[in-house]
């Protein structure tokens, strides 16, 4: 049901005699308020009402939520809430036609002073050309997605979704974590310059798929914490300034450019860069100059493998820090007694020219770290094995590759060699004796028969 301008325009000039302003784009009250834009027509939603553009938006006061059911509208606009759940139910769009010219950028769905999470067995898609002027798709004082399917496809937006918090945060490496940006699990497709800006970004589930970068490149993500799931960069990178763990999931990075994983000190940052944990899952980096890359390190910076799988292939280096005080630490990275570094050969290197840097060389070669023994490279053949097969391409039948059996004696018993030789010997000795008695025997008888003709 569609409202008429006029009446709205009743409306706000109603409300405006107890305090209250509500225009067109945008709501100014003092009470919680949600208005939904579509076709240059505001639809507020108040408590039990239901709200039709193209499907409904239903507002449920009591429990905070706002139900979309086959929803087409420009924009959802809430303000003065501090926690709104968004159910949503079949397939949903937002144009993001509406145009803030005081923050000079547009907007799909806009909460900044409101926890908001996105749930349901629906789908929301947000896709919007908006050429060279600025815009932030999703942006709330604290981002919960979990089962939907959310597709935002806005190229030259800042980025898919911000989360504005004051809300201190803990470090994880403290264990206690206040999470801006949570992603627990659906299929989420994010094309913007990057995927999220926030004090940090927990991912336990979902299948996410980042067409850009996964952090905001001018003011960077503190905290990232993968768990779950799993997560794909294409043509971009990650850059964070506090700490980054990986306890599970997968998270795959294919940059255009530059390094797949980068902690760097910024000059907004109000603290030092902290530490790179991988402890399970699987992190696979490739087509990069280098791979993992912790850069103006403190003494309390480290990078630490103690499970799961890495695979990086980097031009340079798979894995670098270098620690901005530009001296020897003991600590830097880490590998556990249970993991492998291969191939066999591969070391953790210290740089001759520059203190404080240490790396481990990919030179386009695969670095793998791993606790997984299967990843190990096959022993050498053995006895028992069966011959290697060698295939000859001038003939139909494939050779089998043996080696030349060494020919043993037979077994002599009791015998030695020096047996042998006596035997060898004796045989010698008969041989003349023989020789020598037909000698004998021949001259005696020549003898004999020159006597008896000379009798006669």
């Amino acid at each position: 049901m569609k409202i008429n301008k006029n009446l709205i325009a009743t409306a706000c000039l109603a409300t405006m005699s107890v305090g209250s302003i509500l225009s067109f784009n945008n709501t100014y009250a003092a009470s919680p308020s949600i208005t939904i834009n579509n076709d240059a027509e505001s639809l507020y939603v108040e408590t039990g009402t239901k709200a039709s553009a193209d499907g409904t938006a239903t507002y449920d006061s009591a429990t905070k939520t706002l139900t979309l059911n086959n929803f087409h509208g420009d924009d959802i606009y809430v303000q003065e809430l501090d926690q709104l759940t968004i159910s949503l139910k079949g397939k949903n769009t937002l144009t993001m036609d509406t145009y803030v010219s005081l923050n000079a950028a547009y907007r799909a769905l806009s909460a900044s002073k409101t926890a908001l999470k996105i749930t349901g067995t629906g789908s929301l898609s947000i896709d919007k050309d908006i050429g060279s002027k600025g815009g932030v798709p999703v942006s709330a004082a604290a981002i919960d997605i979990d089962s939907v399917t959310l597709n935002i496809n806005v190229p030259n937006a800042y980025e898919c979704l911000r989360a504005n918090t004051t809300t201190s945060i803990i470090g994880i490496v403290e264990g206690v974590q206040t999470s801006p940006i949570k992603i627990e699990s659906g299929n989420l497709t994010f094309s913007c310059k990057s995927a999220a800006e926030s004090k940090s970004l927990i991912i336990n589930g979902g299948n996410i798929i980042v067409n850009g970068n996964l952090s905001d490149v001018v003011d960077p993500i503190e905290n990232i914490e993968i768990n779950g799931g799993t997560t794909s960069v294409n043509n971009g990178y990650v850059l964070l300034t506090g700490n980054l763990r990986i306890n599970g999931g997968t998270l795959n990075i294919h940059p255009a450019f530059g390094a797949g994983i980068s902690l760097e000190q910024r000059a907004l940052a109000s603290h030092e860069v902290g530490s790179i944990k991988i402890t399970g899952g699987n992190l696979n980096i490739d087509n990069v100059s280098d791979g993992i890359q912790l850069d103006n390190a403190t003494a309390d910076s480290y990078i630490e493998f103690s499970g799961g799988t890495t695979k990086i292939t980097a031009k340079e280096n798979a894995v670098s820090i270098s620690f901005k005080d530009n001296s020897e630490h003991s600590k830097h990275i880490i590998i556990k007694d249970n993991m492998y570094l291969l191939p066999k050969d591969t070391n953790i290197m210290t740089s001759t020219l520059f203190k404080g840097w240490y790396f481990i060389k990919s030179k386009d070669k695969e670095i793998i770290i791993t606790d997984d023994k299967t990843l190990l490279p096959k022993e050498d053949t053995t006895e028992e094995e069966k011959p290697e097969v060698i295939v000859d391409t001038s003939k139909e039948e494939p050779e089998a590759k043996t080696e030349k059996a060494e020919v043993k004696a037979p077994d002599t018993g009791a015998f030695s060699e020096d047996s042998s030789k006596a035997i060898i010997v004796t045989i010698s000795v008969s041989l003349v004796a023989i020789i020598s008695g037909i000698a004998i025997l021949s001259y005696v008888g020549k003898r004999v028969m020159g006597r008896v003709k000379f009798d006669r």
